[in-house]
């Protein structure tokens, strides 16, 4: 599977001030290791400010307080956040994809999951799903959802900075949906879906962003050190 640099399009938008306005599936194209987004006619530039958004976007991907007066450089944030969480749980558990029965027209969260959130039962599953990192983005989504659209902060401002990096070597691998006795092989390709999602050269558009995801990426391999070299016989 190729790196992709997922959100390259979406920061150089969102720093010049623009919002692409109905990001979702069908207007985003995978060219080589790059991500190619299509469809502007809901764009907002900066010269449109103080106009109304002429439609509203894919239900399955907005925010469901947006209205036409959303029309703004942050349009994009909360379908950011939405599709950024749902390719980090299925990288971490892809059973997932067959659970929600996916048929072409949402990830894993479907517009009845945002607009009924607090009795999600997708959501409740996730809340308790054997990932921790899984079980946080319930929470996540709710708080979100509970803000207004306009109020959602940008993605990478603190989606790398809500991660824990103080985990012990058996919670870090839970955190990637492993046990502590997986084998050398489960490992090593956690840590290749790992560096796929986190590996800091995607961010120097951010320094910031990139210093922190290194740090978790450096904790996640001295994981993987200590529990090779501690239970050999484990990882065959």
């Amino acid at each position: 599977m190729p790196r992709l640099r997922i959100w390259v399009p979406i920061f150089v938008l969102a720093y010049e001030g623009i919002a692409h306005g109905d990001l979702q599936h069908g207007n985003t194209i995978v060219s080589a290791d790059r991500i190619k987004l299509v469809d502007y006619d809901g764009m907002y530039v900066p010269a449109l400010s103080g106009y109304s958004s002429n439609e509203l976007g894919h239900g399955n991907y907005q925010h469901p307080k947006r209205d036409s007066h959303d029309f703004d450089p942050s349009l994009d944030n909360f379908s950011s956040w939405l599709i950024h969480t749902s390719i980090i749980c299925l990288s971490i558990d892809p059973s997932l994809w067959d659970w929600v029965k996916q048929r072409d027209e949402f990830i894993i969260f479907h517009k009845r999951d945002l607009e009924q959130c607090q009795s999600s039962q997708l959501l409740d599953i996730l809340s308790k799903h054997a990932s921790p990192q899984i079980r946080s983005v319930p929470k996540t989504l709710r708080r979100l959802l509970s803000m207004s659209p306009e109020k959602i902060p940008i993605l990478d401002d603190i989606a790398i900075a809500g991660e824990q990096a103080s985990l012990t070597p058996e919670q870090h691998f839970r955190s990637v949906g492993l046990e502590a006795g997986a084998s050398s092989e489960q490992v090593k390709e956690a840590l290749q879906v790992w560096e796929r999602v986190w590996a800091p050269e995607w961010f120097q558009h951010n320094r910031a962003v990139a210093r922190k995801a290194a740090q978790k990426l450096s904790a996640m391999k001295d994981s993987f050190d200590a529990i090779s070299n501690a239970g050999s016989s484990r990882l065959p």
